[in-house]
């Protein structure tokens, strides 16, 4: 593609803005003309300026995906409380799994969920660990079973941490995903966290009823993956 841009399309004032990784490009030519190809040089010969995108978005506290991901929710009239926690979930995971194609897919997968502007949580336990159960089965292809979802599985996708001290309102957050989904998958991973928090909890759920997974993965999770 590049030779046939450089020797057929030389046109003055004609000039072309290609969207590449790099490095995989310089494997590609290696594939081709041999490993001892010195890559970066013959790719200089067709690119003259390169320019590498930040790591962040317009906000210095932005990922790239962000604002392509509220422009995509406001673009599909999406709603919903969920949304916003979605968005917080997705940050934890590694960020190379997350592009422009996944973020579509995954609001898609959203868009379908039953009654999505009208899905109300009493607590934001019960949303963390919907929207936990949500990611979880999206990134594993729409084909989660009930014995998969373990908390060491959510703990590889999530990166999960406890902290004792923590600082900021995102670590605290963090916090609160990891003791929910403790909580619910893995009591002895519960009984390592702080005595605070497992009381806190432990006095939550006494009185409201420990989270159903099965249910909310059977009524809400599968219902939706299964329509796509």
């Amino acid at each position: 593609m590049l030779e046939i841009i450089k020797h057929f399309f030389d046109v003055n004032n004609v000039h072309f803005i290609l969207g590449v990784n790099l490095a995989e490009l310089e494997n590609m030519a290696r594939a081709r003309y041999g490993e001892k190809l010195d890559a970066r040089n013959y790719i200089g010969k067709f690119v003259k300026v390169n320019l590498r995108l930040p790591e962040n978005g317009s906000n210095n506290n932005d990922l790239p995906w962000e604002p392509f991901f509220d422009k995509m929710v406001q673009a599909m009239g999406l709603s919903g409380e969920i949304l916003p926690e979605i968005k917080f979930q997705l940050k934890m995971l590694r960020s190379e799994i997350i592009t422009l194609r996944t973020i579509q897919r995954l609001l898609t997968s959203a868009a379908v969920l039953p009654t999505l502007g009208s899905l109300r949580f009493d607590s934001p336990y019960y949303k963390m660990l919907f929207c936990s159960l949500f990611l979880f089965n999206f990134f594993r292809g729409n084909k989660t079973s009930l014995d998969q979802i373990t908390f060491e599985a959510m703990r590889q996708l999530f990166d999960l941490t406890y902290k004792n001290n923590y600082s900021g309102s995102d670590e605290g957050h963090r916090n609160r995903i990891y003791i929910i989904l403790s909580y619910t998958l893995d009591l002895n991973e519960f009984a390592k966290i702080s005595d605070d928090d497992q009381r806190t909890t432990k006095s939550y759920f006494d009185n409201n009823g420990k989270p159903d997974v099965t249910l909310l993965l059977r009524d809400y999770v599968l219902f939706a993956t299964a329509k796509l």
